[in-house]
């Protein structure tokens, strides 16, 4: 059973719902990003384990940069739960330590199965670039290649194989395919989700944003200045709970208090996220800035070209209800200017208790950083 949090906004005639998943430090069903995590911790112990040799308690965190042919941005997440393992494990984040940690992120080809992993390869270097240790974390699940490189992937069905998971992964890195019908975008025309991007106009409205196509890739035109928020779009027959990452932050990466991690989306209904959560009553805007005043500087990194906003899907039911019909089991398997915080704004939200299936579609759009 999983906690959540809901809302409702209070200027719509229509009831929309917003929950976020509550993250245990055991949780065994993890999705996309926060999968990371068991490889992240080890990589963290294997650094502690290096700086204890040397008399040293502190490290700097560079810049993990994903693939050129993604256009990813998700080095802002691998590097805040690098520094949140590394506390754990008593090593010190600072940048002004004589050791830096920094690494890449992409998509690799295991040769004993010839099957898709993600890997994260880290270096810590002395002050000199000389590379003292070299090491590389490798995850299994499909769907969190998908989500850290920004791909757009469809719903592949219930007990889909590794196999064939894999093989639909490689077929849309090397041919991505995206659906966009002016400001909305899918995966796939007949997909039942969607995100749309709206910015903040002077009256206080938001209004769509329109997406462009660059190299098969969607991009959303977001200024410097600009506020702007995500709508999340479920037109399904059961609720939806989404998982919002942006440049590899989830959107509950400054929460005060309980770590939640997924927004619901009644079934055809949609919710409209306008900033980083804070607390139950507040969220943090969603704004276009310099990078130095970004949320992902804040996380000890250097700025990519570009940044990504994800929405990753999931059926979501009560706990003490059914699934979906294609639900196999109520337990999902195992597996320079950027976004900064502007102004609080007023989100009111709720805790449920709902159960969580598969990950169904995962929906990326870029924005270039002015």
């Amino acid at each position: 059973m999983k906690k959540f949090r809901h809302s409702q906004s209070l200027k719509s005639p229509f009831v929309f719902c917003l929950v976020a998943v509550f993250l245990t430090a055991f949780q065994s069903n993890v999705n996309a990003n926060e999968a990371l995590r068991p490889a992240i911790s080890d990589l963290s112990k294997k650094v502690a384990k290096l700086l204890k040799g040397r008399g040293e308690e502190q490290i700097a965190i560079g810049a993990f940069t994903g693939p050129s042919f993604a256009v990813a941005s998700s080095g802002p997440g691998i590097s805040r739960m690098l520094a949140d393992e590394l506390k754990q494990h008593g090593v010190d984040v600072n940048r002004k330590a004589k050791l830096e940690i920094k690494g890449d992120y992409r998509s690799i080809t295991e040769r004993s199965t010839g099957l898709l992993e993600l890997r994260i390869k880290s270096q810590i270097l002395d002050r000199f670039g000389e590379t003292l240790l070299e090491l590389n974390s490798r995850i299994e699940d499909p769907n969190v290649l998908a989500q850290v490189l920004g791909l757009n992937k469809p719903d592949l069905g219930q007990g889909v194989s590794h196999a064939k998971a894999s093989k639909t992964i490689h077929a849309i890195i090397e041919d991505p395919k995206v659906d966009v019908q002016g400001s909305v975008i899918k995966t796939i025309s007949s997909s039942p989700y969607a995100i749309e991007i709206l910015t903040k106009q002077s009256s206080g409205e938001y209004h769509p944003q329109g997406i462009s196509i660059s190299d098969s890739l969607p991009f959303v035109d977001i200024k410097r200045g600009e506020i702007f928020a995500v709508r999340l779009i479920n037109d399904s027959n059961h609720d939806a709970a989404v998982e919002l990452t942006l440049d590899g932050l989830s959107a509950f990466a400054f929460t005060n208090g309980p770590k939640y991690r997924h927004f619901i989306v009644r079934k055809k209904a949609s919710l409209i996220v306008k900033g980083w959560h804070r607390t139950n009553n507040t969220s943090d805007e969603f704004l276009i800035t310099r990078y130095a005043e970004s949320a992902a500087a804040e996380q000890l990194v250097s700025p990519d070209l570009v940044g990504t906003i994800t929405a990753a899907f999931s059926a979501a039911w009560d706990s003490k209800g059914d699934p979906p019909p294609d639900e196999r089991s109520k337990f999902r398997n195992a597996f320079d200017d950027a976004v900064g915080r502007g102004k609080k704004v007023a989100t009111p939200f709720r805790e449920v208790n709902l159960t969580l299936g598969r990950t169904r579609d995962i929906i990326s759009v870029r924005y270039k950083k002015p």
